[in-house]
Protein backbone atom coordinates (compact mmCIF):
# COMPACT_ATOMS: atom_id res chain seq x y z
CA UNK A 1 0.00 0.00 0.00
CA UNK A 2 1.50 3.10 -0.97
CA UNK A 3 1.02 6.98 -1.52
CA UNK A 4 -2.38 6.67 0.50
CA UNK A 5 -4.04 9.43 2.85
CA UNK A 6 -6.19 8.36 6.00
CA UNK A 7 -8.21 11.33 7.86
CA UNK A 8 -9.51 10.72 10.97
CA UNK A 9 -10.51 6.72 10.46
CA UNK A 10 -10.74 4.76 13.43
CA UNK A 11 -9.29 1.20 12.15
CA UNK A 12 -7.93 1.44 9.01
CA UNK A 13 -5.71 -2.17 8.21
CA UNK A 14 -5.92 -5.35 9.69
CA UNK A 15 -3.58 -7.56 7.38
CA UNK A 16 -4.48 -11.04 9.26
CA UNK A 17 -8.18 -10.89 10.02
CA UNK A 18 -8.54 -13.48 13.05
CA UNK A 19 -6.02 -14.74 15.60
CA UNK A 20 -7.38 -18.28 14.71
CA UNK A 21 -6.83 -18.34 11.05
CA UNK A 22 -3.85 -19.61 11.00
CA UNK A 23 -3.97 -20.76 7.26
CA UNK A 24 -2.43 -16.56 7.24
CA UNK A 25 1.09 -18.68 8.23
CA UNK A 26 3.35 -17.22 5.84
CA UNK A 27 1.19 -15.77 3.39
CA UNK A 28 1.05 -12.13 4.43
CA UNK A 29 4.10 -10.30 3.14
CA UNK A 30 2.74 -6.37 2.72
CA UNK A 31 4.61 -3.10 2.33
CA UNK A 32 3.41 0.14 3.36
CA UNK A 33 5.15 3.23 2.49
CA UNK A 34 4.97 6.86 1.95
CA UNK A 35 1.45 6.90 3.33
CA UNK A 36 -0.22 9.92 5.90
CA UNK A 37 -2.08 9.04 8.82
CA UNK A 38 -3.58 12.18 10.05
CA UNK A 39 -5.90 12.12 12.92
CA UNK A 40 -6.46 8.06 12.85
CA UNK A 41 -6.93 6.08 16.20
CA UNK A 42 -5.72 2.28 15.45
CA UNK A 43 -4.43 -0.23 13.35
CA UNK A 44 -1.83 1.86 10.71
CA UNK A 45 -1.57 -1.56 10.51
CA UNK A 46 -2.47 -4.32 12.92
CA UNK A 47 -0.63 -7.11 11.71
CA UNK A 48 -1.59 -10.79 12.40
CA UNK A 49 1.09 -13.69 11.34
CA UNK A 50 2.81 -11.31 8.71
CA UNK A 51 6.45 -11.82 8.74
CA UNK A 52 8.12 -9.29 7.44
CA UNK A 53 5.15 -6.97 6.88
CA UNK A 54 7.27 -3.71 5.91
CA UNK A 55 6.37 -0.61 7.48
CA UNK A 56 8.94 2.03 5.96
CA UNK A 57 8.44 5.96 4.68
CA UNK A 58 5.16 6.71 6.53
CA UNK A 59 3.92 9.80 7.81
CA UNK A 60 1.95 9.53 11.42
CA UNK A 61 0.54 12.78 13.13
CA UNK A 62 -2.52 13.37 15.86
CA UNK A 63 -2.94 9.31 16.37
CA UNK A 64 -5.37 8.55 19.36
CA UNK A 65 -4.81 5.24 20.26
CA UNK A 66 -1.48 3.46 18.38
CA UNK A 67 0.21 3.27 15.35
CA UNK A 68 1.23 -0.15 14.57
CA UNK A 69 0.38 -2.89 16.41
CA UNK A 70 2.49 -6.25 16.00
CA UNK A 71 0.47 -9.84 17.41
CA UNK A 72 -0.16 -13.39 16.83
CA UNK A 73 3.39 -13.96 15.57
CA UNK A 74 4.01 -11.28 12.93
CA UNK A 75 6.71 -9.55 12.45
CA UNK A 76 6.83 -6.23 11.55
CA UNK A 77 9.65 -4.05 10.17
CA UNK A 78 9.15 -0.64 11.48
CA UNK A 79 11.60 1.58 9.45
CA UNK A 80 12.21 5.31 8.88
CA UNK A 81 8.30 6.58 9.99
CA UNK A 82 8.32 9.95 11.01
CA UNK A 83 5.52 10.14 14.37
CA UNK A 84 4.08 13.43 15.17
CA UNK A 85 1.89 13.43 18.41
CA UNK A 86 2.39 9.95 18.93
CA UNK A 87 1.91 8.73 22.50
CA UNK A 88 1.89 5.12 21.33
CA UNK A 89 3.67 4.71 17.86
CA UNK A 90 3.46 0.53 18.69
CA UNK A 91 2.01 -2.21 20.53
CA UNK A 92 3.31 -5.20 20.96
CA UNK A 93 -0.17 -7.57 21.01
CA UNK A 94 -2.96 -5.89 21.21
CA UNK A 95 -6.67 -6.93 22.70
CA UNK A 96 -6.07 -10.30 23.74
CA UNK A 97 -4.05 -11.20 21.00
CA UNK A 98 -0.81 -12.59 21.93
CA UNK A 99 2.23 -10.37 20.77
CA UNK A 100 3.97 -10.15 18.04
CA UNK A 101 7.58 -9.03 16.95
CA UNK A 102 8.91 -5.91 15.38
CA UNK A 103 12.50 -4.30 15.07
CA UNK A 104 12.47 -0.14 15.08
CA UNK A 105 15.00 0.97 12.65
CA UNK A 106 15.70 4.56 12.68
CA UNK A 107 12.28 5.89 13.15
CA UNK A 108 11.45 9.66 13.68
CA UNK A 109 9.38 10.74 17.12
CA UNK A 110 8.62 14.44 17.18
CA UNK A 111 6.30 15.22 20.83
CA UNK A 112 5.80 10.83 20.72
CA UNK A 113 6.51 7.87 22.96
CA UNK A 114 9.29 5.25 22.14
CA UNK A 115 8.51 2.64 18.99
CA UNK A 116 8.94 -0.34 21.18
CA UNK A 117 10.76 -3.59 19.84
CA UNK A 118 9.69 -7.20 21.09
CA UNK A 119 11.91 -10.63 19.68
CA UNK A 120 13.66 -10.57 16.69
CA UNK A 121 13.61 -11.99 13.14
CA UNK A 122 15.19 -11.48 9.64
CA UNK A 123 14.66 -7.81 7.76
CA UNK A 124 15.96 -9.10 4.50
CA UNK A 125 13.42 -8.15 1.70
CA UNK A 126 12.49 -10.03 -1.46
CA UNK A 127 13.11 -6.35 -2.98
CA UNK A 128 15.35 -3.44 -3.02
CA UNK A 129 13.94 -0.07 -1.91
CA UNK A 130 15.10 3.40 -1.17
CA UNK A 131 14.50 4.52 1.85
CA UNK A 132 13.93 8.28 2.82
CA UNK A 133 15.43 9.95 5.86
CA UNK A 134 12.72 9.57 8.90
CA UNK A 135 13.35 13.04 9.38
CA UNK A 136 11.91 14.49 6.35
CA UNK A 137 9.18 11.85 5.23
CA UNK A 138 6.69 14.35 7.12
CA UNK A 139 6.58 17.02 4.31
CA UNK A 140 6.97 14.24 1.42
CA UNK A 141 3.89 12.04 2.97
CA UNK A 142 1.42 14.42 3.85
CA UNK A 143 2.63 16.42 0.82
CA UNK A 144 2.47 13.59 -1.60
CA UNK A 145 -0.23 11.09 -0.66
CA UNK A 146 -4.19 10.92 -1.69
CA UNK A 147 -5.93 10.51 -4.57
CA UNK A 148 -5.40 14.00 -6.49
CA UNK A 149 -1.67 13.90 -5.79
CA UNK A 150 0.73 12.86 -8.99
CA UNK A 151 1.59 10.00 -8.92
CA UNK A 152 5.06 8.93 -7.30
CA UNK A 153 7.54 6.74 -8.46
CA UNK A 154 7.24 2.76 -7.32
CA UNK A 155 9.80 0.52 -6.96
CA UNK A 156 10.15 -2.52 -8.70
CA UNK A 157 10.30 -5.51 -6.55
CA UNK A 158 11.30 -9.58 -7.42
CA UNK A 159 8.53 -11.76 -6.58
CA UNK A 160 8.91 -14.87 -4.83
CA UNK A 161 9.32 -17.80 -6.09
CA UNK A 162 10.36 -17.09 -9.55
CA UNK A 163 7.19 -14.88 -9.78
CA UNK A 164 7.55 -12.31 -12.85
CA UNK A 165 6.35 -8.67 -10.49
CA UNK A 166 6.08 -5.57 -12.30
CA UNK A 167 5.35 -3.24 -9.79
CA UNK A 168 5.51 -2.50 -5.93
CA UNK A 169 3.36 -4.26 -3.42
CA UNK A 170 -0.26 -5.12 -3.95
CA UNK A 171 -0.73 -3.07 -7.10
CA UNK A 172 -2.87 -0.43 -5.14
CA UNK A 173 -1.42 3.07 -5.22
CA UNK A 174 -3.15 6.44 -4.49
CA UNK A 175 -6.17 5.90 -1.98
CA UNK A 176 -7.91 8.65 0.04
CA UNK A 177 -9.83 7.44 2.95
CA UNK A 178 -11.39 10.64 4.39
CA UNK A 179 -13.68 10.64 7.23
CA UNK A 180 -17.63 9.78 6.47
CA UNK A 181 -16.36 9.16 3.03
CA UNK A 182 -15.82 4.98 3.29
CA UNK A 183 -18.42 3.92 1.01
CA UNK A 184 -17.15 6.56 -1.99
CA UNK A 185 -13.04 4.88 -2.22
CA UNK A 186 -11.66 5.81 -5.22
CA UNK A 187 -8.92 3.08 -5.96
CA UNK A 188 -6.17 3.76 -8.55
CA UNK A 189 -5.23 -0.08 -9.30
CA UNK A 190 -2.02 -0.01 -10.75
CA UNK A 191 -0.65 -3.24 -13.00
CA UNK A 192 -1.25 -6.67 -11.54
CA UNK A 193 1.95 -7.31 -8.90
CA UNK A 194 2.31 -11.27 -9.70
CA UNK A 195 1.87 -12.84 -13.12
CA UNK A 196 1.49 -16.20 -14.05
CA UNK A 197 -0.72 -17.41 -11.09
Amino acid sequence: MAWNRFDGHDKNMLPGHSDDHTADIGRLRVTYHHNYFNGTNQRDPRVRFGDGAHVVDNHYRDIDSYGVATTVDAGAILEANYFENVDEPVHIGEGNSEDGRLIAIGNHLVNSGEALENGGFSTSLPYSFPVDEASRIAPIASGGAGASQPVQPQPTVAAPRGRRCSSAPWGLSRTYFGAGIANAIRWTLRSLVYRGF
